[in-house]
């Protein structure tokens, strides 16, 4: 994460790839070379995912090889991007960490609490704070807002 920060905020490479993402016309319009930063942005997802791809192979992660609980870490990912914000990777970790700490205490207090919820009701809370946090800010606490032009 610290490297793609580095990368986006102080290359020319990085400030590139943001001026493209956020307008394609402007940004040919200065001179960056738009399939350029189209292809380099495809090569650094594909190298990003061959070496996930290798660490989750030897044995990295929450079970040894490849196994079918990955889908669950997913699962369990999507309400912390969500609630992050999908246009900030630094949200995205905050919004983690809430869903994180939100799932073990709830995990831990309330069954205790109110026992008719069951112990596995801290399954769905992080879906549940990321509903709440939809409601108020459709774009996630730390997304940019759309702003639309009459």
């Amino acid at each position: 994460m610290g490297g793609f920060f580095l990368l986006f905020q102080y290359t020319k490479v990085g400030v590139g790839m943001r001026a493209t993402a956020v307008d394609q016309e402007a940004a040919l319009a200065q001179g960056i070379n738009v399939r350029r930063i189209f292809a380099l942005s495809w090569a650094i997802a594909g190298v990003v995912a061959v070496v996930a791809g290798m660490m989750l192979a030897g044995g990295a992660g929450p079970a040894p090889g490849l196994s079918v609980s990955l889908a669950v870490i997913a699962l369990r990912a999507f309400p912390a991007i969500i609630l992050g914000g999908l246009d900030s990777p630094g949200g995205a970790v905050v919004g983690g960490l809430i869903i994180g700490v939100a799932e073990v205490m709830t995990k831990g207090y309330i069954p205790d609490l109110i026992s008719s919820l069951g112990p596995e009701f801290g399954d769905i809370v992080p879906y549940l704070i990321m509903l709440v946090i939809l409601l108020v800010r459709p774009f996630g606490l730390f997304g940019t807002p759309e702003v639309r032009r009459v």
